[in-house]
């Protein structure tokens, strides 16, 4: 009997969040050198694009080798913006930022430690975007994603089936199967793994 959804997230977050910092910083160097080759030899990231990313959280993957490549190949990156919950149609909306900047960043109101760009910086439509790194707690084999139950991503990714999108997932974050999960949820475009790379061109 497979495990249940909510006890797979649980476990699979208490072990990200307990990582000895050295085993986390081994991890996430591992997944930033992946992404960076990916980046270099499959998505070839020009000027003009624009991408949609993530400030990462304590516990999650920073990929600043890989980011940091972006910036100089002309990339505009493009930060995420929780919805009002009363009105959740769009998932999120996405403003150009810089994490360096601190004026850029305003404290999330329903996640304390979530930082999210400031409403008046300039507004991407997705329509826009070449494609967008997409956190999660765990993923399939299959390209399934299991995110923290808030459903704003898979509403987001939902509304724009077509949008190429990308995840980076520990050896512990990758199953075979993820449980409860639906044959119409967004699946991913590719996930880059700490030794290998799973794609699935076409997305849902």
């Amino acid at each position: 009997m497979s495990e249940p959804a909510a006890e797979l997230r649980a476990r699979i977050q208490a072990r990200r969040k307990s990582l000895d910092p050295r085993e986390h910083g081994r991890i996430e160097k591992l997944l930033d050198i992946q992404f960076f080759q990916y980046l270099r030899e499959v998505i070839l990231p020009k000027p003009g694009q624009c991408w949609g990313v993530h400030r990462a959280l304590p516990w999650e993957w920073s990929l600043p080798v890989s980011l940091q490549f972006m910036r100089e190949s002309g990339v505009a990156l493009a930060y995420p913006r929780m919805c009002d919950p009363m009105d959740r149609a769009a998932g999120m909306n996405w403003h150009v930022a810089d994490e360096s900047v601190a004026e850029h960043w305003v404290r999330c109101s329903s996640m304390k430690n979530l930082f999210e760009p400031h409403h008046d910086l300039p507004e991407i439509d997705p329509e826009r975007m070449a494609g967008v790194w997409v956190p999660g707690v765990a993923f399939s084999e299959r390209g399934e994603r299991m995110g923290t139950g808030g459903g704003f991503y898979d509403t987001f990714l939902a509304h724009h089936p077509e949008l190429f999108r990308v995840a980076v997932a520990a050896d512990f974050q990758l199953l075979p199967e993820l449980p409860g999960q639906r044959p119409d949820e967004p699946r991913m475009s590719a996930i880059v793994g700490q030794d290998r790379v799973l794609s699935f061109f076409g997305g849902n």
